[in-house]
């Protein structure tokens, strides 16, 4: 499988189409970026799946609590 990425232009890189198997495509969103560029959540824009992603092993309590809260919060907001 070779999926293909596309950035959605006016977002500023934040949104993301995915294609993996043709014709399927679906939508991903950076949710949120830490300013170091350490920790990040990406989610669906249709908001039933959220992964938090960071570039160590693992990751802090308070940064997982603060971003576990966000990727809540993007799930229970409405689709702009």
């Amino acid at each position: 499988m070779r999926p293909v990425g596309t950035v959605k232009p006016g977002t500023g890189n934040a949104v993301w189409g995915m294609q993996f198997i043709w014709p399927i495509k679906a939508q991903y969103i950076v949710a949120y970026l830490d300013p170091g560029y350490t920790e990040t959540i990406i989610a669906r824009d249709a908001r039933d799946y959220a992964w938090i992603m960071a570039r160590t092993p693992r990751i802090s309590d308070e940064p997982m609590r603060r971003m576990s809260s966000g990727s809540k919060r993007w799930a229970t907001t409405s689709p702009s």
